[in-house]
């Protein structure tokens, strides 16, 4: 066990930092709370200079989603506090003491209305705001925030920031937001494929995992596998499927997984066009519906939230062979639940996508800075600090505790987050332009088993026209 943690911890840290080795922060076996260690033993380090701030406030307010609570600070622990709680606090506290700043954040649930109004009323109250990212493009329209270009002492090639997921998010070339190993949310809203490894070894399907390493893991063998263990009942909590999702994360699961997305960038201007009309996105598109709607494979759910308590519970009752999940949900949810493996979505077609599994984020919680921002040159400082910090120690633990030890129950599974992690995406049409593309266009086509997607491309294209037209250049 020790042995393949350890082998584990390694592939996933030079997945982040890939010039750099790194030992794990130590653990007290006695208490299990965190060894400090010298910076010498840390793989990330900031070109920051020697700076403190005698003691002053540092106000952050964060977005806390119905689907996963990501307040980003832990300033206080106690013996029922788990590993990942004590190397939260141990960044924080790192900050705090080596900065001299007192660091404060304030949760809401409002879509951070006190945000925009405390910035619209000129008041620099919030020296940070951790919203969601349709909130930070409306925000930025409006001259709210500022761009990630403007602020000193971000160094986004750094290991700490996400830097593949920041080139799908910027626009025109700019880097209106970004997110970085602070930013944790793009982890939890990861998706991934659960499968009951019950009725894999019941029904004689293939060995999963090897599919997966092999690079062999393919729309074709899904679909032969759902095929395999989907049976009608006249009673309909008696049927067994072969996946279960909820209606709007179907398509975009699978397009990204089949590494194409509905917006896309021109990689000269890096201005986002319609890519949904594309043929290879039209395959795709008509595949999934083949795979899930055709042949009755997918149990109709269009309420809840992104991963449905109706799909755990079909799931849980050995119900379904998969089912999505986003990585929040397995952690919160399912640790007690020992029936399942864990896999990426597979590829549409192995040759082509070179044995590349391509992983979604469905949405994010980006960091933003005030336009009223008074001294930019502290929070640019601190939001470098706050990266670095997470990447030394929040985000090993998060892997090592909360996703290997907790959420997997088997080495193998360990082995699979190495191939969901390595490739995630963003797409602009399934995360800034949620409400327009993919839940006012795709969720509805797919519940309704709507197929004709020509029909919206129309649309499609005016929602496209309308986003680029209306979006500014370092507003403010």
């Amino acid at each position: 066990m020790k042995k393949w943690l350890s082998v584990f911890v390694c592939a996933v840290m030079l997945l982040t930092a890939a010039s750099c080795k790194r030992q794990d922060a130590p653990t007290d076996e006695a208490t299990g709370t965190i060894v400090q260690t010298s910076e010498t033993d840390l793989p990330y380090a900031t070109q920051l200079p020697d700076r403190t701030f005698d003691g002053e406030d540092f106000l952050i307010l964060t977005y806390e989603d119905a689907n996963g609570s990501y307040n980003t600070l832990q300033s206080e622990v106690d013996e029922n506090s788990t590993t990942y709680e004590q190397a939260k606090y141990q960044a924080y506290t790192n900050i705090c003491d080596r900065y001299r700043i007192h660091l404060t954040e304030r949760t809401v649930a409002d879509n951070m209305t006190a945000f925009s109004t405390s910035i619209l009323s000129g008041d620099d109250v919030y020296a940070l705001g951790n919203c969601r990212c349709t909130v930070a493009y409306q925000m930025y329209k409006q001259g709210l925030i500022l761009s990630y270009d403007s602020i000193p002492y971000i160094d986004l090639n750094a290991g700490y920031w996400d830097k593949d997921i920041n080139e799908c998010l910027s626009i025109q070339g700019d880097q209106y937001v970004a997110v970085g190993k602070y930013n944790m949310s793009t982890y939890g809203f990861t998706h991934c494929l659960l499968f009951n490894k019950g009725m894999v070894a019941s029904y004689g399907c293939d060995d999963l995992y090897r599919t997966v390493t092999d690079g062999s893991w393919t729309f074709e063998e899904m679909l032969e596998m759902m095929n395999a263990v989907h049976t009608l009942d006249g009673e309909s909590d008696s049927t067994v499927y072969g996946y279960l999702a909820h209606a709007k994360e179907v398509l975009p699961s699978f397009w990204i997984a089949a590494g194409v997305t509905s917006v896309a960038k021109d990689p000269n201007t890096d201005i986002p066009y319609l890519a949904a009309s594309d043929l290879q996105f039209i395959n795709v598109f008509d595949k999934v519906y083949t795979m899930l709607w055709d042949t009755g494979n997918w149990m109709v759910v269009t309420t809840g939230l992104d991963v449905p308590e109706e799909c755990i519970s079909a799931f849980t009752s050995d119900r379904s062979l998969f089912m999505d999940c986003t990585f929040d949900i397995l952690y919160r949810k399912m640790r007690n639940y020992d029936g399942y493996g864990i896999v990426p979505y597979p590829m549409y077609d192995a040759e082509l996508q070179q044995g590349v599994y391509s992983s979604r984020v469905e949405y994010y919680i980006p960091s933003v800075v005030p336009s009223v921002t008074k001294d930019l040159e502290r929070t640019g400082f601190l939001l470098e600090a706050l990266n670095c910090e997470y990447a030394n120690y929040v985000l090993p633990e998060y892997y090592e505790n909360c996703l290997v030890r907790r959420s997997s129950r088997d080495s193998e599974s360990a082995e699979m987050l190495n191939y969901i992690f390595e490739h995630r995406v963003i797409d602009i049409g399934d995360t800034t332009l949620n409400g327009k593309i993919r839940d006012g266009i795709f969720e509805k086509m797919f519940r309704s088993n709507n197929r004709n997607l020509s029909s919206q491309l129309v649309t499609l294209q005016t929602v496209m026209e309308e986003f680029i037209a209306g979006f500014p250049k370092n507003p403010g």
